[in-house]
C-alpha cells in the first residue's frame, strides 16, 4: 500500500500544482467510482440472494404443516399447477402481504383471504390475495389463466377450511382489471347488486353457486390486477 502510494505520488513529479491537483482529484473520483460499483454490486447480490431464497420458500411451501399449526384459516390447492397453500388472514389486508404464515417477514408474503371475509368461506364472495412472484410461484401461476386453453387444462382444484369443509373448485374465467374496482374488490358491497356486475365482467359466473376470486398483481407499474375466478358449493 505503501509503495503504490509513493510510485502514485512520483507520478506527479515534474507537472505544475495544478496539474497534480488535477491528478489526484481524477484518482480520488476513481475510487469513489470504483467503490461505489462494488458496493452495488454487493448489494444487488445479496438482493437477488434474498429473491431467491424467498422463492425457494414459495417452492417448498407448507406442506409439512396442518393449518392448525400455521393458524390458517384454509388451504388452496389448483390442480396442475404450483399453487397449493395456506390462506391466511389477518385484521387488515396488509398484516400477511410481507409475513409468511410462519409469522416471519418475507418478501413473498401469504396466501391470504380478505379481512372482511368470513374465515369459513360461507359468504356468497370471497377474495383471496396473492403476491405475483417469479417462476409462477404464490399467485404469479395465475397469469397463465389469460390463455383459454391453459385455464380448461388447469380448471380443478380443492379449498379446504380450517373447520373441516372441503369444496371442489372449477375456475371459469379470468379477467384483468383495475385494483380500484368495487365490485370485484369490496367483499361488503350488497350480494345482489354485485352478482350482476360479476356476471356483466364475466358471465361464465351465471348461477347460484359460492365465488371464489383469486387475485394477484399483473405489474409494480400500474394498479392492474389478474383476477381469476372460480365456483364452489
Amino acid at each position: 500500500m505503501g509503495m503504490n502510494f509513493l510510485k502514485k505520488l512520483g507520478e506527479y513529479d515534474g507537472r505544475t500544482p495544478e496539474e497534480r491537483a488535477y491528478a489526484i482529484v481524477n484518482h480520488v473520483v476513481d475510487f469513489f467510482i470504483t467503490a461505489v460499483i462494488v458496493v452495488a454490486m454487493i448489494i444487488g447480490g445479496y438482493s437477488f440472494y434474498i429473491y431467491q431464497r424467498q422463492l425457494h420458500k414459495a417452492d417448498i411451501g407448507y406442506t409439512g404443516y396442518t393449518m392448525e399449526q400455521l393458524g390458517a384459516v384454509g388451504w388452496i390447492t389448483i390442480d396442475h399447477t404450483d399453487i397449493d397453500y395456506p390462506i391466511m388472514q389477518g385484521k387488515t389486508n396488509t398484516e400477511y402481504m410481507n409475513r409468511n404464515p410462519l409469522g416471519e417477514m418475507s418478501l413473498s408474503g401469504s396466501i391470504f383471504l380478505d379481512s372482511a371475509s368470513k374465515s369459513d368461506f360461507s359468504d356468497p364472495y370471497s377474495i383471496i390475495y396473492g403476491h405475483h412472484m417469479a417462476q409462477g410461484k404464490m399467485f404469479g401461476a395465475l397469469d397463465a389463466y389469460h390463455d383459454n386453453g391453459y385455464l380448461k387444462k388447469h380448471a380443478t382444484g380443492i379449498l379446504k377450511t380450517r373447520k373441516g369443509n372441503t369444496y371442489s373448485l372449477k375456475i371459469v374465467s379470468c379477467i384483468s382489471i383495475s385494483g380500484k374496482n368495487q365490485t370485484v374488490f369490496d367483499v361488503q358491497q350488497n350480494i345482489s347488486d354485485k352478482r350482476k356486475e360479476l356476471i356483466r365482467l364475466s358471465p361464465e359466473l351465471a348461477g347460484n353457486k359460492k365465488i371464489l376470486a383469486l387475485s394477484t398483481c399483473q405489474d409494480t407499474e400500474t394498479d392492474e390486477r389478474t383476477v381469476v375466478f372460480a365456483t364452489y358449493e
